[in-house]
């Protein structure tokens, strides 16, 4: 009498089990880790933020009066760029009033970051007051 030799290996159905858990798993998973992509990236939005505020004070303590102009013009005189430093907001300062004695910094996502609508845009004024929410800062 012959005896059979069982082969050692998965069978079909155990791999079909395998990958339908997989992706039920991915599927729960994925939309989470996207969204705490999004929170962590605010990050660099809020340090762009505050970096240009700071350097704004700085420069009205030396000066008098904010570096009023154009954004481009102001953020290059005070010695940064119209960017974040990881590349995920643009960054504008704004004159309300036309005057050099008020000023607002926004951020406003760009590329990946942009499909955060919870937080599109970050901002803060010569006041301190930070916008839009509590929750984005």
């Amino acid at each position: 009498m012959r005896t059979q030799k069982r082969t050692k290996g998965f069978t079909l159905i155990e791999l079909v089990i395998t990958v339908a858990v997989i992706a039920i798993l991915a599927t729960v998973a994925f939309p989470s880790f996207v969204e705490q992509m999004r929170k962590s990236r605010r990050a660099d939005g809020r340090a762009a933020v505050l970096d240009v505020q700071l350097k704004l004070e700085r420069y009205r303590a030396s000066n008098n009066s904010y570096a009023a102009g154009d954004s481009d013009t102001t953020l290059t005189t005070i010695g940064t760029t119209n960017e974040s430093q990881d590349g995920h907001y643009d960054i504008v300062i704004t004159w309300p009033g036309g005057a050099a004695t008020n000023y607002l910094v926004t951020a406003t996502a760009k590329g990946g970051q942009a499909a955060d609508t919870d937080c599109p845009t970050l901002s803060i004024n010569q006041d301190g007051t930070k916008g839009p929410a509590a929750d984005c800062w």
